[in-house]
Formats: C-alpha cells, sequence, structure tokens
C-alpha cells in the first residue's frame, strides 16, 4: 500500500508541474506529506491530504482527483 501512496504523490506532483506555478505554502504542505508517507504515515499526512483536497477542488480538477484516491489509500491504511 506504501508504494500506492508513493506513486500517486508521484503522480500529483506532476500533474501539479503540468498545471503550473505553485504558491509556496501548497509546495511544502506536499513535501511534508511525502516526507510523513516515506516514514511510514498517520493522521498528519491524513490532514495534510484534506487540506490539499481543500484547495485544489475547484482550481486543479486532475489534482483534486488524485488527492482523493490518495485519501483513499490513506485511509485502507488504518489511518
Amino acid at each position: 500500500m506504501k508504494k500506492e501512496t508513493a506513486k500517486l504523490l508521484q503522480e500529483l506532483r506532476h500533474e501539479l508541474q503540468t498545471a503550473g506555478e505553485l504558491d509556496p505554502e501548497t509546495r511544502e504542505l506536499l513535501r511534508q506529506i511525502h516526507e510523513e508517507v516515506e516514514a511510514g504515515p498517520g493522521e498528519q499526512a491524513l490532514e495534510k491530504a484534506r487540506e490539499l483536497e481543500g484547495r485544489f477542488a475547484a482550481s486543479h480538477p486532475v489534482a483534486d482527483r488524485i488527492v482523493r484516491v490518495l485519501l483513499d489509500s490513506l485511509s485502507k491504511m488504518g489511518i
């Protein structure tokens, strides 16, 4: 499951790079989620992913979809 989550983060990062410039706060949030998933995801990774979902709902529909799948993956990990 961790590989799936890491793959989703990579897909999200790629989508956001092609979508244009991200604000520094969003870029930092994405970095933190990646580090937490690599270390063994916990409740903070889930909360931060939810925050990303809220930011992307209107402005980045593809990224929003990826974040929703990421949230589902984290939930399946028991978080």
